[in-house]
């Protein structure tokens, strides 16, 4: 979450670490309306990367034409050219791979030392009684044009990176769990609270003195969405998973997902959002640009859930004399009901229909919103497609959304290969789905979406939705 420096050169961030689980679901058949439209297209064009399954991927905030991506095996990350078929890479030199420093403790093996302090991380973690871990690459945040938030499972932590060119500039360490990981299993998720200063020539971080830690409502918090509200109150949504269990089927999801409200003035949850037993997916929430809906995807389902934001524009909303969250589902008497899509109804994304069977490959799902158009692309990881919605909101704020017209299905397009027998070796296995911002033509050439694939390698690729 940053704010401007001219106004308020101490931004208050909240930054989440949890491991990223890589689950499956169940199969939806579409909602809404007549059948989707399925486009067949070219694989489009594609940087590859080393290893598979990039962690995070993310465009940078004033840069339309740039974007940052985390790759897996070695850590590194990337700034990409997206003016380019495929995009390149914006340093012109070799981006550095995390110093190493020799470790007696574990092995005698040289591994990271990403905060440079001349220890190794893993010889830190074993000090503190978790064990040998070095810091695995997680999800992305760009914060600015030449500063991105990496966070770290096993080591837990946020790195700052200069997307440019790769450098380390900055660390903060942290843990989204109050107990050791063999004793945390369905214990509350926590936030943790930073101040940032941007102002300063190195990025400051230092923990929020009156609340650096918020406990979630549920176990698995996952991502961390910055809202402001029509009044410019500034909030933080957080993507409670629940619990997930790996492998493919119907039972996956063990406990209830929600959305977490927090005000970081206040320093606590001031509402929450039950959406049942969910399984939320690990990208972050997408918002619309008038910021009315929120949507979020799947990690075990080809599905969508959503709320109204609208139920958030009470400026009295966590300043009572109950400190306790605010439920907002319909069962508090005088609060609004901010559920559009939750566990029992589900937006259900369509088949492909050449896609993966069900049995083999249940799939997870992310979400985009366009800023400039009433567009939403949702990305299918198994069926190696891009769903493409109308988005329909009212002009009054006021008025209820109707799920049942606020998003219908326009059209299918596959732009990988589907997770199934006879697809080794092509392009599959879609993740991160990103819409550029601004206007196609006009504001920039190229593609107008851009999505990860982890299959057989890493990849970062380019499809035209509305970009001719």
């Amino acid at each position: 979450m940053t704010t401007s420096t001219r106004t308020r050169p101490l931004a208050r961030s909240l930054l989440l670490l949890a491991s990223l689980m890589l689950a499956a679901g169940c199969e939806g058949q579409g909602s809404g309306g007549e059948a989707a439209r399925i486009v067949l297209r070219n694989t489009p064009e594609c940087l590859l990367l080393a290893g598979g399954f990039p962690p995070g991927f993310d465009l940078l905030p004033g840069a339309p034409d740039q974007a940052v991506v985390a790759q897996f095996v070695p850590t590194a990350v990337l700034g990409l050219d997206l003016d380019r078929e495929p995009p390149r890479l914006l340093a012109t030199d070799t981006v550095p791979d995390f110093p190493e420093r020799i470790c007696p403790a574990c092995g005698g093996l040289p591994l990271p030392d990403s905060d440079g302090d001349g220890e190794a991380d893993a010889c830190q973690s074993e000090a503190a009684g978790f064990g040998c871990l070095s810091p695995t690459a997680g999800s992305l945040l760009a914060v600015g044009p030449d500063l991105a938030a990496l966070s770290t499972s096993s080591f837990e932590q946020v790195v700052l990176v200069d997307p440019r060119d790769g450098r380390l500039r900055d660390l903060v360490v942290a843990t989204s769990n109050l107990v050791r990981s063999s004793r945390a299993q369905f214990d509350p998720g926590s936030v943790l609270v930073f101040d940032l200063d941007l102002t300063t020539p190195r990025p400051e971080v230092r923990p929020h003195a009156s609340g650096p830690i918020i406990l979630t409502t549920g176990f698995n918090p996952t991502s961390v969405t910055a809202h402001t509200t029509p009044a410019g109150r500034r909030l933080a949504l957080v993507a409670v998973s629940g619990a997930l269990a790996l492998g493919t089927g119907p039972d996956l999801v063990r406990s209830d997902s929600a959305v977490d409200v927090i005000d970081p003035d206040l320093g606590r949850v001031v509402a929450t959002i039950p959406l049942g037993r969910a399984g939320l997916g690990f990208d972050r929430i997408a918002i619309d640009p008038t910021g009315r809906l929120a949507l979020l995807g799947a990690a075990t389902s080809r599905a969508l859930f959503g709320i109204d934001l609208a139920a958030l524009d009470d400026p009295s909303l966590g300043h009572g004399p109950d400190m306790d969250p605010l439920v907002l589902d319909g069962s508090t008497p005088g609060a609004p009901d901010a559920r559009v899509f939750d566990a029992d109804t589900p937006f259900a994304l369509p088949r492909r229909a050449s896609g993966a069977a069900p049995d083999d490959c249940t799939t997870q799902t992310s979400v985009a919103i366009s800023d400039s158009a009433p567009r939403v692309v949702a990305s299918d990881f198994c069926d190696g497609s891009l769903t493409v919605l109308d988005l329909a909101l009212p002009a009054d704020r006021t008025r209820p959304l109707d799920p049942a017209s606020v998003l219908r299905v326009d059209r299918v397009q596959a732009v990988a290969a589907a997770i199934a027998d006879g697809s080794t070796g092509r392009l599959r296995a879609i993740d991160r789905v990103r819409l550029r911002p601004g206007r196609p033509g006009i504001d920039w050439s190229g593609p107008d979406a851009y999505f990860t694939a982890g299959l057989p390698e890493g990849a970062v690729c380019g499809a035209r939705i509305d970009a001719l």
